[in-house]
């Protein structure tokens, strides 16, 4: 598979800059914080890759999806690829019901492998099998964060919920290729 990655980063941009009109801010290390009574502690903004609920992703070409993946992006994808629309619903609600679950931050989107006029690029660069006519399996589904990932086939949407869920920690990691499974 291309290694891939994506620019985007989320986070609430809430607690980050000093009150208004405080005038003064402490210096970088000096261990004092100004006295302000006892207001609350500014929300923290959530960790890259884990805003919840995730944004959209919106597209209707290649070029949508592929400015998503790529550039570093922490977020963590889950693309369906469907040819068969009957098939795409039992998919996507095994991913809302099993994934999301535990993974809210998760963003997913689907793409229509008969498109092919408008996703072509990115189904030659993520090699996704077209045409699920000639045997290849629909639907197919990527799961990637900072461009590493994978593509899972199988026979039923229990079986790829099953692969996805064994290996997504590792894909937010980014140890997914790594040979003994530590922290890159």
């Amino acid at each position: 598979m291309t290694t891939m990655a994506a620019d985007a980063t989320t986070t609430s941009g809430t607690g980050t800059a000093p009150a208004s009109g405080s005038g003064t801010a402490p210096a970088s290390g000096s261990g004092t914080a100004p006295a302000s009574g006892t207001a609350a502690a500014p929300a923290k903004p959530a960790e890259p890759g884990r805003a919840t609920p995730p944004k959209p992703i919106t597209h209707t070409d290649s070029e949508g999806v592929l400015e998503e993946l790529q550039g570093g992006n922490p977020d963590v994808f889950v693309i369906t690829f469907f040819a068969d629309e009957a098939k795409k619903a039992p998919m996507k609600a095994k991913i809302d019901s099993d994934v999301m679950k535990d993974h809210p931050w998760v963003r997913t989107t689907e793409v229509d492998l008969k498109k092919v006029k408008d996703y072509y690029k990115l189904f030659r660069t993520l090699k996704i099998e077209g045409e699920p006519k000639r045997g290849h399996s629909d639907p197919q589904v990527l799961v990637m964060s900072k461009g590493e990932g994978f593509i899972i086939r199988g026979p039923t949407p229990e079986d790829m919920v099953s692969g996805i869920l064994k290996r997504l920690e590792k894909v937010e990691k980014g140890t997914l290729f790594s040979q003994n499974g530590a922290s890159a």
